[in-house]
């Protein structure tokens, strides 16, 4: 990093990132006027900021930092009270921040070719997105189309990270399980058929060996416990 003010620059944004879901209890509620008006101040800043990290460094903290100001303002969106000039102010900026990052993304991945990182942040980006649409507008079907390129996007992360790095199961595991969760949420949108219907078994398949996996994780853990209890 070159220079303090770079450094805090990107300590200020981790903050930040960090506090939006801390203040929103992991999502589950609307972001207070006084929380969303902080936090778009620190947003606003690191976007517009004259220090720099290097080209490569930037540009990502410029992807993380749209998508955390889209996010702000969709949370503060779920307010009922918010009058509506406030609310169509920051309908816009949240569907800006949003495509600006896309924008950027689409850009920058032509100039750099770590390709399973732009298929995770993509993916993060296209499911905000499609919360986005469920939740302001409640535009269902651009709901289900960013979701299923959310989807999708997920998809192709863990293809290409296990075909990449076939001895990193700890990691494929865990991007696979990532898609499937979006695909358990795709599913509860689709129409009955015989698509739903592959989709359900393989979710269905990978839950019961998860779980399976866990319980004798859990029984592991409950051994050891133990013994610790006993320990003099």
């Amino acid at each position: 990093l070159s220079g303090g003010m770079a450094i805090n620059d990107v300590i200020r944004f981790a903050k930040a990132y960090v506090d939006i879901f801390i203040n929103s209890e992991n999502m589950t509620k609307p972001l207070s006027q006084d929380d969303a008006f902080a936090l778009v101040e620190i947003f606003e800043s690191t976007l517009t900021r004259s220090s720099s990290i290097g080209e490569e460094q930037d540009r990502l903290l410029d992807i993380l930092c749209y998508d955390a100001y889209g996010l702000t303002c969709s949370l503060f969106l779920k307010n009922a009270e918010i009058d509506e000039d406030l609310r169509a102010i920051f309908t816009d900026k949240s569907l800006e921040c949003y495509n600006k990052a896309i924008e950027v993304i689409d850009d920058f991945s032509k100039k750099n070719n770590c390709i399973c990182l732009w298929q995770l942040l993509r993916s993060y980006l296209f499911n905000d997105l499609a919360h986005f649409y469920l939740g302001v507008p409640g535009d269902l079907e651009q709901f289900k189309t960013y979701l299923a390129s959310s989807v999708e996007q997920r998809k192709m992360l863990y293809q290409t990270f296990s075909s990449m790095y076939p001895d990193n199961l700890f990691l494929a595991t865990k991007f696979e399980q990532e898609y499937i969760i979006a695909l358990s949420e795709q599913c509860n949108y689709m129409e009955e058929g015989f698509t739903k219907a592959m989709f359900k078994k393989n979710i269905l398949s990978k839950f019961q060996r998860w779980q399976k996996e866990l319980i004798y994780t859990s029984s592991l853990t409950d051994r050891i416990k133990a013994n610790i209890d006993h320990l003099k």
